[in-house]
């Protein structure tokens, strides 16, 4: 997020995007453990749960905290984007009926709390050419 926030206005962001994609794919290839990939039974469940993995749970994802960026800067996309694992939570409570202990509905509070406070404060400009939030002051 820090970096799509100081790109040049010159630079595409979904550009950037798929050059980080791209990077991490290599990486992975390079660094990751392989053999099960040869070994794995392609089926139409497990090609479409790839595609989902691809595309549904990683481009679709970081297209959103691009446009976020763009829209509120890197620090609130940051900080907003820890709901993540709060709603993670509500949803195992309400859909799986996972128990969570007070500490995690404090901490899911905390979290709660925190993005609404960011969210009420005024936008700040970090630069010249960059597209933020256009609520008039």
């Amino acid at each position: 997020t820090l970096l799509l926030d100081r790109l040049p206005p010159a630079v595409s962001r979904l550009g950037a995007l798929c050059t980080a994609l791209a990077v991490s794919a290599l990486l992975s290839l390079v660094v990751g453990d392989m053999s099960s990939l040869w070994r794995t039974t392609w089926t139409w469940p497990v090609a479409g749960a790839v595609a989902y993995m691809a595309i549904g749970a990683t481009v679709i994802p970081l297209l959103l905290v691009m446009a976020a960026v763009r829209r509120m800067g890197a620090a609130r996309t940051g900080i907003t984007g820890t709901l993540e694992p709060v709603v993670a939570a509500l949803g195992a409570w309400l859909l799986l009926g996972e128990h969570l202990l007070p500490v995690q509905v404090m901490g899911g509070l905390l979290i709660v709390g925190a993005v609404g406070l960011i969210q009420l404060a005024p936008p700040q400009s970090t630069g010249p050419g960059e597209i933020r939030d256009q609520r008039a002051p």
